[in-house]
């Protein structure tokens, strides 16, 4: 059956999604959800890139049920998404992300270390006439961190660049305190809207700051304010 998507008809037109690929790095807290709500908006190709398996303190706050505990979260991520969006076309990269295949489309890196973030801007940068939008995510505890620009754009790559920073300048939270799931929601329902507003030629903020515990957004549209 396809997806009856006349409910938001007039929020996104369904021929915008024609032709247009998603490439997606990371399945977990924000990956997983982020493939459910692009596939539930229409998008029918989507590559979904992680190495890791299922473990049993992911179910409370990833898209996977117990029954998924120990399979690569590709798999059962793909599984997930036939379920709820059989026509989505899915293609699954098991291995950790390596650049191959070359990033194309709508990226979206939804990862959790620096050192990948970096791995996966270095592949985007050398493909950037390949890549059309570039989405990176960042999520701790209670609060988001969103990254949306052009990649094939100078002055923008040079100001995402700036963002970039080793791992060992990141503070590590209890292990108790690492992830929450409205969190994960969030983030998701956050690249999902930048998505729409992207396809729909519509402006999008370079940058979005949600302090969730403190009910706080921000939201920057201009490069200098950022670097301010």
């Amino acid at each position: 059956m396809t997806h009856n998507l006349t409910r938001q008809s007039g929020i996104l037109p369904s021929n915008r999604f024609i032709g247009k690929r998603v490439y997606l790095v990371g399945a977990g807290g924000i990956g997983s959800w982020t493939g459910l709500a692009l596939s539930k908006m229409g998008i029918s190709r989507l590559t979904i890139v992680d190495d890791d398996r299922v473990e049993a303190e992911n179910v409370s706050s990833q898209a996977y049920m117990e029954r998924n505990i120990g399979s690569l979260k590709v798999e059962a991520l793909h599984e997930t998404l036939h379920l709820f969006s059989p026509e989505t076309r899915v293609t699954i990269v098991s291995h950790k992300f390596t650049g191959q295949p070359a990033p194309s489309g709508i990226v979206i890196s939804a990862v959790d270390s620096m050192a990948s973030r970096t791995a996966i801007w270095k592949a985007v940068k050398e493909n950037a006439h390949r890549v059309e939008f570039y989405i990176e995510a960042r999520m701790a505890i209670e609060f988001l961190w969103l990254f949306s620009f052009k990649p094939y754009d100078a002055d923008q790559a040079a100001w995402y660049e700036k963002m970039l920073y080793p791992d060992s300048q990141v503070v590590p939270a209890p292990c108790t305190q690492r992830a929450i799931v409205y969190t994960a929601f969030t983030a998701a329902s956050q690249i999902a809207r930048v998505v729409k507003l992207h396809l729909s030629d519509q402006f999008v903020p370079r940058q979005i700051k949600y302090d969730i515990a403190n009910d706080i957004l921000k939201v920057s549209k201009d490069a200098s304010i950022l670097l301010a």
